[in-house]
């Protein structure tokens, strides 16, 4: 198969979008998209900063807006 960058983006979008219907399926939504504890308590070894709760569901907040989901 030849493809090229568009038709790739393609089908990994179609592939994101059938992986979050089947966790929505399996009762899997917003509140299962975390990160560990330690990803908002330890600073980041090259700049020194550490990633905040609020950050982190801000960025999530506007990810789904981009995917067009629904935080189900």
């Amino acid at each position: 198969m030849e493809l090229d960058k568009a038709q790739l983006q393609q089908i990994a979008s179609h592939i994101k979008n059938k992986t979050r219907e089947f966790n929505i399926r399996e009762e899997m939504g917003w509140g299962n998209d975390i990160l560990p504890k330690r990803f908002f308590q330890e600073k980041l070894e090259d700049s020194g900063k550490r990633l905040s709760e609020r950050e982190f569901k801000k960025m999530l907040s506007d990810y789904y807006e981009l995917r067009g989901w629904q935080k189900a």
